[in-house]
């Protein structure tokens, strides 16, 4: 096989890295009928979409982070759905732009963005950690 003589050696598929996976449930809170607090699971999915993208383009870390982060702010009890709903669509266009050529990212609206989501997330303890690990990550990858 090595000089070129013999059969072929059998192709191996290296089988893609895995999804960072997203934690959550599809619910409700219900009180007298009325909805008090529902968070947009739609952003979550969205995020998903994202980590899928970036994780096929190789960035395993930036992905992780981004998965991290988002489980932490849909899992923290410190938060109000509203205030949650704000950091996740925050994350969600964050994760966006990760996934783009960086020819077409939008740098003035990502600066924005991890502004706010470091005032965001760094002000809440069970957040903040997750923050903390992502942000030098999003800096990097996008040359800030």
């Amino acid at each position: 096989m090595v000089v070129g003589i013999g059969p072929r050696s059998p192709k191996v598929e290296i089988p893609p890295a895995p999804v960072p996976p997203l934690y959550y449930n599809n619910q409700n809170l219900n009180v007298s009928g009325g909805v008090i607090g529902a968070v947009n699971f739609g952003t979550a999915s969205s995020i998903q979409v994202s980590l899928k993208e970036i994780t096929e383009n190789g960035i395993l870390d930036l992905a992780d982070a981004l998965a991290d982060l988002t489980n932490a702010i849909m899992n923290s009890q410190d938060l109000e759905s509203s205030a949650k709903n704000d950091l996740l669509d925050q994350v969600s266009v964050v994760a966006e732009q990760a996934k783009v050529e960086p020819t077409a990212r939008k740098p003035g609206l990502i600066k924005g963005l991890l502004s706010a989501l470091k005032e965001g997330a760094g002000a809440i303890a069970s957040v903040s950690e997750a923050w903390n690990s992502a942000e030098p990550l999003l800096q990097r990858h996008f040359g800030f």
